[in-house]
């Protein structure tokens, strides 16, 4: 699946989700979603896999709740997503 499709379904994702991503990333990366129970050790790198840790969906929400607030359109959502991710800070606006 694509960074872009879970991003754009993110609002189906449970509170113990976590986004992974092949880097480098793209909206067209290929990505995964791991559950995790609460208190589970969330690693960095999916063990034997090329897949990085990205974004918990807790955070997803959050943010994409803000930007469309804000007015924001789908796609300036997904753009601010992935400049958090990639930063660890938002774009400025």
């Amino acid at each position: 699946m694509k960074l872009r499709d879970v991003l754009l379904k993110s609002e189906e994702l449970d509170e113990n989700d976590v986004v992974f991503a092949m880097k480098p990333w793209s909206l067209e990366t290929e990505a995964k979603v791991v559950s995790f129970a609460p208190g589970d050790f969330v690693p960095r790198f999916l063990q034997d896999d090329l897949f990085e840790y990205f974004l918990e969906a807790p955070l997803i929400a959050d943010i994409r709740s803000q930007i469309t607030d804000e007015g924001g359109d789908p796609e300036e959502v997904l753009r601010i997503l992935l400049y958090y991710a990639e930063n660890d800070a938002f774009l400025q606006r």
